[in-house]
């Protein structure tokens, strides 16, 4: 996390900086730790934006780990696109491993976007002399379960925000559930968004059909602008882009829609790993977001 993006998020989202300190300074365990240093400048490359910091040690030869590059490349790319034959590649490279490297793939992927929106958004920061940013100045953490750590730290971190309105929360996410295609995502119905207004048969149609966004308002589509460019294009964020999502929301709800992008697209992770299933066999499931973050199912 570059020091304008985390002083963006100590001004506006404070309860996720350290969160997203613990994942830029998660270097894994064992054989994982190489492979952080060799994904992080692989998904920055395949993003067109700055790595994030890498862990002290050798750096890993590219060409000694293809299966791992050609899978986080594509993770990047177009997640939705990672078929079977990969995965079985990727197993056959870090065995019982594939969750924790996925997972560090999330990492390297997802927070440099955030960064580099975060900066675009709000370039007129000052960051602190002392805030943290080069890797001689992180701690470095070794743990097992990356995928939980990002799961259980994450997603109801960003989920307790409450900035912005239940219908346009639903709406980014949606959008974020069709661009990655996940099958679980695209199954949900936030009974809050309903309950305040949100039209089901447009939520539908953005689970399902890109173009959608027409049938929004001015709001919603600017919204849904951000999305794309965070999923589709993040380093090339437009000033259009920019400038009409200022005109819709403050910067409390811009920081959060950036944070929402970044915590539907947990939904990755499971993507990447085949394991998206919707947990209905036809129709929406309904749930809504507690006050703590956690997702409740209506069936729960």
């Amino acid at each position: 996390m570059t020091r304008i993006a985390r002083t963006v998020l100590a001004q506006w989202a404070p309860t996720m900086v350290q969160p997203w300190d613990d994942l830029v300074a998660q270097a894994g365990e064992g054989g994982v730790t190489d492979l952080v240093r060799l994904l992080r400048p692989v998904c920055a490359a395949a993003n067109g934006l700055t790595p994030l910091p890498v862990p002290p040690g050798e750096a890993v030869v590219a060409a000694s780990h293809s299966a791992v590059v050609e899978f986080a490349e594509q993770f990047c790319v177009d997640v939705s696109s990672i078929d079977d034959a990969q995965r079985a590649r990727l197993h056959a490279a870090v065995g019982d491993a594939m969750g924790d490297v996925v997972a560090a793939t999330w990492v390297a992927d997802m927070v440099p976007r955030v960064a580099h929106t975060l900066a675009r958004l709000f370039p007129d920061t000052e960051a602190p002399a002392d805030a943290p940013a080069g890797s001689e100045e992180i701690t470095w953490r070794t743990r097992g379960n990356l995928v939980g750590d990002v799961v259980k730290r994450v997603t109801p971190t960003v989920g307790a925000l409450k900035e912005v309105d239940p219908v346009t929360t639903e709406v980014v996410r949606l959008r974020g559930a069709a661009a990655h295609n996940c099958r679980l995502c695209k199954s949900l119905r936030d009974t809050t968004a309903l309950e305040a207004g949100a039209d089901s048969s447009v939520l539908e149609q953005l689970a399902t059909d890109p173009r959608a966004a027409a049938a929004l308002d001015a709001p919603h589509r600017a919204a849904v602008a951000l999305v794309d460019a965070i999923v589709w294009a993040p380093a090339h964020l437009s000033d259009e882009v920019i400038a009409d999502l200022r005109r819709h929301y403050t910067a409390a709800e811009q920081v959060e829609m950036v944070l929402d992008v970044a915590r539907n697209g947990v939904n990755k992770i499971m993507v990447a790993l085949g394991r998206d299933e919707a947990r209905v066999d036809e129709g929406v499931e309904f749930y809504h977001v507690g006050d703590d973050g956690i997702p409740v199912f209506a069936d729960a």
